[in-house]
């Protein structure tokens, strides 16, 4: 099955804050990869809601951790039925920081 990548508009936690902006996750969408080109001051989570309106800690396929997003690192993860994701760093962070955000959709 062919795939095709859709790219999202950055995701961006502010100067001296913890929290990016939600991304609506379309439904053909059934993969997402994120990538932090530059360094962070906290860890940074992925968060996921079902509803778009309560967002909880996403963790990988076993539940044996979140899903994080480093600095100068690319991560890719699963989405099928969230409805948006937002990211939330463990500390403020200490200047704008943008995420690069694409996603997979399997083509027939």
């Amino acid at each position: 099955m062919a795939k095709r990548r859709i790219k999202f508009a950055d995701l961006t936690i502010a100067n001296a804050g913890t929290t990016s902006g939600v991304l609506t996750i379309p439904k053909e969408v059934s993969e997402l990869v994120v990538h932090r080109n530059g360094a962070l001051t906290g860890t940074v989570t992925v968060h996921g809601s079902l509803d778009a309106s309560a967002y909880d800690p996403l963790y990988d396929v076993v539940g044996a951790k979140n899903i994080t997003i480093g600095a100068d690192k690319v991560q890719h993860f699963n989405v099928g039925g969230l409805t948006g994701i937002k990211l939330i760093s463990g500390s403020a962070e200490g200047a704008e920081r943008d995420f690069i955000v694409a996603g997979v959709v399997d083509q027939l």
